[in-house]
């Protein structure tokens, strides 16, 4: 599991939040959930749902336990990830982290009362963002059109913009998968912005509905199967190289915009610097 971020639990005069959730296929109100906790604390602490711990509620999540602890990892407003094994450790982990409150969307309102009668953990709501949740977004994967896709989207461009709307085009769920930071250091590939900003970049593209973390050359395969994928868009520059990927899927190259790229961004802020 990736190491999570630290911070010092001796400084009393921080206010400190718990907020839990699975936070699959990471989405809009996930991310507005969290910066509005954010705002109203010093420390916001971030419980996912372990794999064991969703088996356990019947619930079945598209990504795995590490998948989504290392995107929520990433977040620049989160202060510390830790894995929730059930409700039993909220409790404990009130008091550990000497937290003011434990944080919840306005879904879970009426069922924790039992924590703050019996354990004295002070719970407070906030609102879902309406229209959208990963329920939501697994219901719109059922019997559409999925288009998937990859890259590393350092400094979002006009070119990402014009592959990612002809990409929605052909069919009517469009899933991304931006390559993470470990991945692009293992490619010899290093990004100009982090990947919490190239994720954050997709997610506000009006023709994306899906962001995913891209970990590894071999997860196309999965993915493809995981989000019932029926085209597999990839630039002009890849063409042949994910053909072997055609008896589960359709293949299509998309040629590149000409005259802009993010290398080319990267040597005119080099050039600047």
């Amino acid at each position: 599991m990736e190491k999570t971020k630290e911070f010092n639990l001796k400084n009393n005069n921080k206010k400190v939040i718990l907020t839990y959730g699975t936070f699959d296929v990471f989405h809009h109100g996930h991310e507005r959930l969290l910066k509005r906790i954010k705002e109203q604390c010093d420390i916001l602490i971030v419980g996912v749902a372990s794999d064991d711990y969703n088996h356990r509620k019947n619930k079945q999540a598209l990504q795995s336990e590490e998948e989504r602890f290392k995107v929520i990892n990433s977040l620049p407003y989160v202060d510390k990830v830790i894995i929730e094994d059930g409700l039993e450790q909220w409790g404990n982990d009130f008091k550990k982290y000497n937290a003011d409150c434990i944080m919840m969307g306005s879904d879970h309102m009426g069922v924790l009362d039992y924590l703050e009668e019996e354990q004295d953990v002070v719970v407070k709501y906030l609102s879902r963002t309406k229209g959208i949740s990963t329920s939501d977004l697994k219901e719109d994967l059922k019997g559409k059109n999925v288009v998937l896709t990859y890259g590393t989207f350092d400094l979002f461009h006009q070119g990402h913009e014009n592959i990612l709307r002809r990409a929605k085009q052909l069919g009517e769920v469009l899933v991304v998968g931006v390559s993470s930071d470990e991945f692009n250091a293992f490619k010899g590939k290093k990004a100009q912005e982090a990947y919490w900003k190239r994720m954050e970049n997709v997610k506000n593209s009006p023709y994306v509905d899906v962001v995913i973390a891209e970990r590894d050359w071999d997860q196309k395969r999965s993915d493809i199967q995981k989000y019932s994928a029926n085209i597999f868009v990839m630039g002009g520059d890849w063409e042949g190289k994910f053909d072997d990927l055609e008896d589960v899927v359709e293949v299509k190259y998309f040629d590149r915009t000409p005259g802009v790229s993010s290398t080319m961004l990267r040597e005119k802020i080099n050039e600047n610097n």
